[in-house]
């Protein structure tokens, strides 16, 4: 089941903050985690981190 993440589950880790829902897989003894990326998200903490590198 996909879930969204909620603000308290990102807030201050950078990798996360990119992240809006996530889904864990379970079949025998493998378990994956899927990830999907905020892309409105990830292009604002880029142009962010470039804006404070120059």
């Amino acid at each position: 089941m996909m879930q969204r993440l909620s603000k308290s589950q990102i807030q201050g880790n950078g990798v996360l903050e990119m992240v809006s829902h996530a889904a864990v897989l379970s079949q025998e003894n493998v378990t994956t985690t899927i990830f999907l990326l905020d892309v409105k998200q990830v292009l604002n903490t880029g142009s962010r981190q470039m804006a404070t590198s120059v």
